[in-house]
């Protein structure tokens, strides 16, 4: 390598940086809460004849997160009572590792359900190592849509509608 090469990198280097500079977390926030206000009124939809009939309650809860760059800010948490069950849905963030802009962790007394949301085409994680420093290509915008997460080391993402969604509950509810 030489100084054309070095110079090069920084040059690149130099550019990332004024893109990360540029980035708009406070919108980044925003939107994440919105897609998780969005799943929220998914959850209600989907278990709307229970709660007519008195079967599940809502308790939604903030709590405070606090992530890199985007800083402190509030979520809500919700806590749903189904007759003797509780299963909580933790947001879990927008900032993560790999190809996902938010997760949340559904939890019951059997274990932990995780949904991700992904581009609505993805069908799994993909994990890439790479020594590449150069920017990520910019194409088409991705179409968000939440999915079920399988656990690793496969992972792989599950539509999300109201029969998934009732199989997830059961997994960690039901003895």
């Amino acid at each position: 390598m030489g100084k054309k090469e070095l110079d090069q990198f920084i040059e690149e280097r130099s550019k990332r940086k004024n893109e990360f500079r540029k980035t708009d977390w406070e919108k980044k926030k925003n939107e994440w809460l919105e897609h998780l206000s969005q799943f929220y009124e998914d959850v209600r939809t989907w278990l709307k004849d229970y709660e007519d009939r008195d079967i599940v309650a809502y308790n939604f809860v903030p709590v405070d997160m606090c992530e890199e760059n985007i800083g402190q800010y509030r979520a809500d948490k919700l806590i749903l009572n189904i007759i003797n069950e509780q299963v909580v849905f933790e947001p879990v963030g927008t900032l993560l590792i790999g190809d996902a802009k938010g997760r949340i962790d559904m939890k019951g007394k059997n274990g932990t359900v995780k949904y991700l949301l992904v581009d609505r085409d993805a069908d799994g994680a993909t994990v890439r190592i790479s020594a590449d420093t150069r920017p990520k290509r910019k194409g088409t915008p991705q179409k968000w849509q939440w999915k079920i997460a399988t656990p690793p080391p496969s992972v792989r993402y599950l539509e999300l509608n109201s029969d998934s969604f009732s199989d997830a509950i059961l997994d960690v509810i039901n003895d």
